[in-house]
């Protein structure tokens, strides 16, 4: 009994030396510039909790935050997730009552993100700044849901996100990278009343949601899931003055806009008056503008906010007017023949705004063209006269402002259709459509030149497939014509194959098994016909399955007309299972544990 116990002491001593190395590894993470979490200012907390998080795994997937002492935190999460349903976070935050006014900003510099190909789901990894309604319990691991605004990570891309009930996600920032290790960005959350701006790199959206908070918001930064991240330079702002009203000044500010514009604040006034009666003229920094859209023309009301106090401007959107058009590429067809139609294919205009605003290419409803003084309709233009035709763009929104290109009309006359190849296809079944791919079809001229033709240029006569025989097929341009021939049959058979197979491995001793066998008429159009086992027997008589070896089954239709057809099945000997070496590996595994829990026992 004493040897035993001795023996299980030496064990366990060792797995203890095992193990120390990583506790020496944890602590010495602790340096000369780093203080532990028992250090945190009393200002700020520090929360592990929500979904896939663990502050007691081996090894810890929520560790406490590392502070600087210049002040940065870095979090590091290998748990968590931002999901729709959840919320598992490291996150570290002070509190600000609902109803105050701020703004959160950090510098949040990626050590690593996304790298760990362990950690599944990388749409759940997320990192950045967010204003939560609850925070959850540090250490509780169990499900957590709270309204919430941020900006941050998350779907592997920089974006602003926000919880009221359901999650709500806005579009990514435009040129800002993606996190990855190495990345560094500038972030902020501005509060302003019920308007939130959230902000990366200087770019930035605003969002309003009505009581999105109750009496307390926890204001911070998080990680979560796969990332390692240091928070530098943050602060928490608070504009504690209350404010009765706002009053604007817009003499000197642009008020009427050209459709698709941008917002341009430049010389608006806005005075904010305080409850005590005093008074601040506020810079464009300090309020929040909401509601601007010029895609459509008319009266556009936008809100300006500042400390849950809005006010309203209406700014008019007009269309803009067009100065000039520029075409970019001409029709791909710009000599024509006598009887031709004209052909815009490949044509493209520029469009000028004025002021130059803005110019872009027109769209064919924007435009149209003019020959002769008459604006072409659906029908199109035929030139009937040879020399130079000037063809006339004219805008849409605004018929006053054209262009014009010319094009030219050869005097020669049509001589004749050459058919230089015929098409793919010239055998036709019953029922078929005529099918002209591969048809090259030239017009010869009086003054020798030759043009092809596109489909939809020339006429074709119509194809009788209902009834065999040889067809002519005729082609027409300009009153002159081309024939050739095409034949129509009825489809034959060409032979019988299996369409679907039965088994086709077998044991020795297993007797075979037809069952799952369908076998198909195959006609010359390539049209399947399932055959009735009524018509074909199964002849297995060179089956032998008291030997292994490769055999053919015969399938021999009742129609004497039709070849029959065979396929191969194969008879096996019997294998035996082997033990391979993991389950032997196993088998000792399983042991050994059952021995230590024995000796536990004692």
């Amino acid at each position: 009994m004493k040897r035993k116990y001795k023996r299980w002491l030496a064990m366990l001593m060792a797995f203890i030396l095992v193990l120390s190395p990583m506790n020496l590894a944890v602590f010495a993470e602790l340096g000369e510039d780093e203080t532990s979490l028992d250090m945190i200012n009393d200002d700020w907390a520090f929360s592990a909790f929500g979904g896939n998080t663990s502050i007691s795994s081996s090894p810890v997937r929520n560790p406490d935050p590392i502070i600087q002492n210049d002040g940065s935190v870095t979090l590091l999460a290998s748990g968590g997730k931002v999901a729709s349903g959840d919320e598992g976070l490291s996150f570290y935050y002070k509190e600000v009552p609902a109803n105050a006014n701020f703004e959160i900003h950090t510098k949040a510099n990626v050590k690593s993100f996304n790298n760990n190909s362990n950690i599944s789901t990388p749409n759940q990894k997320s990192f950045g700044l967010m204003l939560r309604d609850e925070v959850g319990e540090h250490g509780d691991s169990n499900v957590q849901q709270s309204d919430y605004v941020a900006v941050g990570a998350l779907d592997v891309e920089m974006k602003g996100f926000y919880k009221q009930g359901s999650q709500s996600k806005l579009d990514p920032f435009a040129n800002v990278n993606m996190p990855t290790a190495g990345e560094e960005y500038e972030l902020s959350i501005r509060k302003s009343g019920d308007t939130f701006v959230v902000t990366t790199n200087g770019q930035n959206e605003t969002v309003t949601i009505d009581q999105l908070f109750n009496d307390q918001v926890f204001v911070g930064f998080y990680v979560a899931r796969d990332a390692e991240v240091t928070f530098s330079d943050f602060d928490v702002t608070v504009d504690s003055r209350e404010v009765s009203s706002l009053q604007i000044d817009k003499t000197d500010m642009k008020t009427e806009y050209l459709r698709g514009e941008q917002l341009d604040l430049s010389g608006l006034k806005v005075k904010a008056i305080f409850e005590d009666d005093t008074e601040a003229e506020l810079s464009s920094s300090y309020y929040i503008v909401t509601g601007f859209d010029s895609s459509e023309v008319g009266t556009n009301t936008i809100t300006i906010h500042y400390n849950g106090v809005t006010t309203t401007l209406d700014l008019e959107i007009k269309v803009p007017g067009v100065t000039g058009l520029d075409i970019k590429y001409y029709p791909a067809k710009t000599v024509y023949y006598k009887g031709d139609s004209f052909d815009p294919q490949g044509f493209v205009v520029v469009v000028e705004y004025e002021n130059g605003f803005d110019h872009k290419e027109l769209t064919s409803g924007q435009y149209s063209f003019v020959v002769a003084g008459e604006e072409l309709s659906e029908e199109g233009y035929t030139f009937e006269e040879a020399g130079t035709v000037e063809i006339t763009v004219r805008s849409t929104e605004t018929p006053e402002t054209t262009t014009s290109f010319d094009v030219e009309v050869k005097d020669a006359e049509i001589a004749k259709l050459d058919i230089r190849q015929l098409p793919v296809k010239t055998l036709y079944f019953l029922g078929d459509e005529l099918d002209l791919a591969g048809l090259s079809l030239y017009a010869e001229y009086s003054d020798k030149s030759a043009v092809r033709l596109l489909p939809g240029e020339y006429n074709v006569s119509v194809l009788d497939t209902t009834t065999v025989g040889e067809k002519e097929i005729t082609l027409a341009y300009k009153g002159v014509t081309a024939n050739f021939q095409v034949v129509v049959k009825e489809k034959e058979l060409s032979s019988i194959e299996v369409t679907s197979y039965p088994k086709t491995t077998y044991v020795v001793g297993e007797t075979f098994d037809s069952t799952g066998l369908e076998v198909s008429k195959v006609y010359d159009n390539l049209d399947m016909e399932v055959l009735s086992t009524d018509d074909y027997k199964i002849d297995d008589s060179e089956f032998d399955s008291s030997e292994a070896g490769t055999y053919e089954i015969n399938i021999v239709p009742e129609d004497n007309d039709i070849k029959a057809i065979s396929f191969q099945v194969t008879v096996r000997e019997p294998v035996e299972p082997a033990w391979k070496k993991r389950d032997l590996d196993n088998r000792l595994l399983i042991s050994v544990t059952m021995l230590m829990t024995k000796m536990m026992g004692l």
